[in-house]
C-alpha cells in the first residue's frame, strides 16, 4: 500500500467552518469550477465521478468533528484508496491541515507515481489554504 502525505498547510479560518465544508460532498459542487464538476454526482456522504464510461464512487467512511475526515472507495473500484484530511486549530481562525492518501497499487509502479501524487496533494493544500 502506497502512503503519501502532503505538507502541512494553514487556513485562516476556524476549524469548524473548514470541517463543515469538507464533511459534505455537496459543498464541493459550489467550489469546483463547472468544467470539473459536470461529470460528478454529489451527495452528502458520497460522490460519483464518471469519465469515459467508467465510474468511481468515493465515500465518507469515518469522521470526527473538527479533527479528521476519512474518504475511501469500495471493493468494486479498480484502484482502491483511502484519503483523509486532518485538522488542528492552532489559534482562533488559524487551522493547520494535512492530507494523506493510501493507494493499493503494485509496488513496481509506486516509484513512478509517488512524487506526482505528493505534488498533487501539496497543490491541493495550497488551494485549500486560500479558502
Amino acid at each position: 500500500m502506497l502512503k503519501v502525505e502532503s505538507k502541512i498547510g494553514t487556513v485562516r479560518r476556524d476549524v469548524n467552518s473548514i470541517y463543515q465544508l469538507a464533511s459534505n460532498f455537496e459543498n464541493l459542487s459550489t467550489i469546483l469550477p463547472a468544467e470539473y464538476s459536470q461529470n460528478i454526482k454529489f451527495e452528502p456522504d458520497k460522490c460519483t465521478i464518471t469519465h469515459e464510461g467508467q465510474s468511481i464512487t468515493v465515500y465518507i467512511i469515518d469522521k470526527e468533528e473538527n479533527n479528521y475526515i476519512k474518504f475511501g472507495t469500495d471493493e468494486n473500484t479498480p484502484i482502491k484508496f483511502y484519503f483523509w484530511i486532518q485538522f488542528k486549530e492552532t489559534a482562533p481562525y488559524e487551522t493547520k491541515i494535512k492530507l494523506t492518501i493510501h493507494m493499493d497499487v503494485p509496488i513496481f509502479i509506486q516509484p513512478f507515481i509517488k512524487n506526482k501524487i505528493k505534488k498533487g496533494l501539496d497543490d491541493a493544500i495550497d488551494k485549500i489554504s486560500q479558502l
